[in-house]
């Protein structure tokens, strides 16, 4: 892991520890690892320290804001290029402006360095979190033009209260260059001005150290009005979670709130890192004997819960009644309560997140979950998401969002290149029922670029509809259920990474975004466990400990189901193979594609045809046991090349011209180190005579014959039955197909006259096979 950060030097160079709060203390200077450069100013008693790329390591921020980052990225995630943060030509100026910035704070003013322009533009400072009626209040400025206006240079806007030297990690406006960094203290990290006069300002692709940008959530201030739905596995594996304080000159705390089914009040409030990031806090409010005061019902002194350069790993179970916060990996819970009566305790449905303070906190999800289904029901951006939330990729630049949503009212989606700024713009659905806006933020002033109509209404209050919003350069089309019902070409470039969702005065949301949602309507279907994974073992042979890990989705519940009972993981001794043998795991893929898969041909005599190998696990089995023969055997004889009719090559038979003699049962077969072997494919072989292949007088006996006996050594419950020209002849039932492979006719009569096949069925796996075909004639006795 890289590590950036400023540290405090002692005049005698002694001592140096942390002057930020969000990366580990450094005590001594020979602790230094990848130094790229030292500076020492002993006057003002700081050193500042660079770690820089090591071979091999990605650079990364381990605060949320990314002060710690002192890299020397210059380049946006759009790809375009970072101009600097100070211009040489007014430097002795801002050299003196940054005095006076010492000692008073500055105006909060926009500075237009180096413009050259053919009109004025009306920047406004920053804005905290907006809500839908601010953003809506009044109409459109009349001092923007439609069609905007030319620039001879490109210009940068620089707020002057960024030319403050202590905004930046090297404690230097002019030694931060051109580099991404993020004197705002911005929550999507490091940022910069650009040298394109059309994208003022971009977001770099610095990621947190620890987790994905994909899964990472960012809370700010009260949760109301944006409730998840409790997915079944929360009561008994629990949810999954990641916090870190986002702001590292702001700490805030988090809080749970769970809530009861619609129409009822009962709910808990669960506090993580109260009072000083010390306690742990359970609230209770229940409907029970008719009071609703919220009572405290534990309160437990952990301190340090929450971190500013790390994140802390929690898992919250909540079956009916009890309420259990542990440490990710851990089995004792940290926090416990139990109601005295549970099975009168309320059944959370619902819950949302907040931060204490209104400040951010981060909050990550592991994406290989179910996703999240929200309800929306406020005018607030207080949840914000990446625009690829939920993918198991980095996307660097993305460029659509897809939205399961279910409405009532007019939906707000702001889509953001940097968050909690102001000049933003917003999507907003179902205007009259049926209308798209596509606008522009500059609180307190809205422009509208473009309105399009849906001609039929967007929502519905009980079904899902499928919105996929797409941009690329400067044009932005939505599309309802596939159909394009909105298209834009923007004058400006569109670049957005983040976005949230809100809902006008009345309305209502519920939706997903970047996955199809579980089923919330349905009658209550519980869930069943799939097949165990593959282990994770400490040795990959001679044997080991390990652990593998099974899943509630075969059924997955749907949110008014039972979760399924009993452990999701197992651990135990594993990869008991000798060394260089074939593995545990490719043993599981070589049985379960046997079980689920099934090859049977029949071909005419004297046609060619070629029987192929699995190549995938053949190629597995050559990796992990070069020593162990592959071989292919037919009826239970191994075959030898033979170069006039049959060839093997590459471990596929190829047969130039079938014969009778070539039906039957086909298997590949590992000679495996320990002296054992395993039969990796099975494909049957049915050649059909073009004419007569037994001639026999009547009344005498005859033998027929199956060549079915290998299949028993393969599968079980096995029915084989013979049948003559479509009817079927003898049923032995399920059997052995070893004990029916030969059978006698001990007199040949006119109904045995005709074409014979022998059938092979595994009617629970839905396989059938022909394993022999014969044509019988009998003649009469002279």
């Amino acid at each position: 892991m890289v590590i950036y950060g400023v540290y405090i030097v002692s005049k005698s160079g002694g001592l140096i520890f942390n002057h930020d709060h969000n990366v580990p203390k450094i005590e001594v200077e020979k602790s230094f690892n990848f130094p790229l450069n030292i500076k020492l100013n002993y006057e003002n008693k700081k050193v500042v320290v660079a770690f820089g790329q090591k071979d091999g390591i990605h650079e990364c921020r381990m605060a949320g804001t990314a002060n710690d980052y002192i890299g020397t990225l210059s380049t946006t995630r759009s790809g375009r290029t970072c101009a600097k943060w100070l211009d040489n030509y007014n430097f002795e100026q801002i050299q003196r402006s940054n005095v006076s910035l010492k000692t008073k704070s500055s105006s909060r003013f926009l500075r237009l360095i180096r413009t050259k322009s053919r009109s004025k533009r009306h920047l406004m400072a920053k804005q905290n979190l907006l809500t839908s009626s601010q953003l809506l209040m009044k109409p459109p400025s009349s001092n923007l033009s439609q069609s905007g206006f030319k620039v001879d240079k490109h210009i940068n806007f620089v707020d002057q209260t960024y030319l403050n030297d202590s905004l930046y990690p090297e404690l230097s406006v002019q030694d931060a260059n051109n580099y991404c960094r993020n004197p705002s203290r911005n929550i999507a990290g490091t940022w910069c001005y650009t040298t394109d006069p059309l994208v003022p300002q971009d977001l770099c692709d610095i990621r947190d150290c620890e987790k994905s940008e994909e899964c990472t959530f960012f809370v700010k201030g009260h949760g109301i009005g944006r409730r998840l739905y409790v997915l079944p596995e929360y009561r008994t594996e629990g949810l999954r979670f990641s916090l870190k304080t986002w702001e590292p000159d702001h700490p805030d705390s988090i809080t749970f709130v769970f809530t009861a089914d619609d129409g009822l009040k009962s709910r808990y409030i669960l506090k993580i890192g109260a009072l000083d990031n010390e306690k742990v806090l359970l609230y209770y409010e229940s409907e029970e004997r008719g009071n609703l005061d919220i009572i405290l019902v534990k309160k437990k002194t952990l301190p340090h819960l929450l971190y500013l350069g790390k994140w802390s790993n929690f898992v919250i179970r909540i079956p009916r009644g009890h309420v259990l916060l542990y440490y990710e990996g851990t089995s004792n819970p940290l926090f416990e309560w139990k109601h005295p009566e549970s099975s009168k305790a309320f059944l959370p449905i619902y819950y949302y997140y907040n931060s204490e303070e209104g400040h951010a906190i981060g909050v990550a999800f592991d994406c290989a979950l179910r996703c999240h289904i929200e309800n929306t029901q406020t005018n607030r951006y207080t949840r914000i998401l990446p625009l690829s939330i939920w993918s198991k990729e980095e996307i660097v630049r993305p460029n659509k969002l897809m939205l399961m949503i279910r409405a009532k009212g007019v939906v707000l989606i702001p889509l953001f290149l940097l968050p909690a700024t102001s000049g933003f713009y917003v999507l907003t659905l179902g205007e009259r029922g049926q209308w798209i806006y596509f606008l522009k933020n500059t609180y307190p002033r809205v422009r509208i670029y473009h309105k399009g109509n849906a001609l039929k209404p967007i929502f519905n209050t009980n079904s899902w509809t499928n919105v996929t919003i797409k941009w690329s350069e400067n044009t932005i089309e939505v599309f309802c259920n596939k159909t394009n019902v909105f298209y834009y070409v923007h004058r400006q470039p569109l670049i957005f990474y983040f976005f949230s969702l809100a809902v006008d005065p009345k309305g209502w949301a519920t939706w997903s975004a970047n996955c199809l949602p579980s089923d919330i309507d349905g009658p209550p279907l519980d869930g069943g466990w799939s097949e165990w994974g593959p282990w994770m073992c400490s040795a990959s042979c001679n044997g080991g400990i390990g652990t593998r890990r099974r899943y509630c989705n075969s059924p997955e519940p749907n949110v008014r189901g039972e979760p399924c009972t009993g452990p999701s993981s197992m651990t135990g001794r594993c990869n008991t193979i000798l060394c260089g043998d074939i593995t545990d795991d490719t043993i599981t893929l070589i049985k379960k594609v046997i079980a689920y898969n099934h090859t049977a041909f029949t071909v005419k005599e004297y046609a060619s045809i070629s029987l192929p190998s699995d190549s995938n696990i053949v190629n597995t089995i050559r990796i992990e046991s070069p020593n162990s023969e592959i071989q292919w055997s037919h009826n239970g004889i191994f075959i030898q090349n033979n170069h006039h009719r049959l060839e093997i090559k590459d471990y596929e038979i190829i047969i130039n011209r079938a014969v009778l003699n070539d039906s039957g049962v086909y298997t590949l077969t590992a000679h495996r180190i320990d002296g054992t072997y395993m039969i990796i494919k099975v494909i049957t072989l049915a050649v059909v005579p073009i004419k007569e292949s037994i001639t026999i007088r009547e009344t005498l006996p005859m033998h027929v014959t199956c060549h079915c006996a290998i299949l028993g050594y393969v599968y079980s419950n096995l029915k084989v039955y013979w049948m003559i020209n479509g009817n079927v002849w003898k049923d032995y039932g399920v059997t052995l197909p070893v004990a029916t492979n030969v059978d006698y006719v001990p007199t040949i009569n006119k109904s045995h006259h005709g074409i014979w096949k022998c059938i092979v069925e595994q009617t629970d796996l839905k396989f059938k096979w022909t394993t022999n075909v014969i044509h019988v004639k009998g003649t009469k006795y002279i």
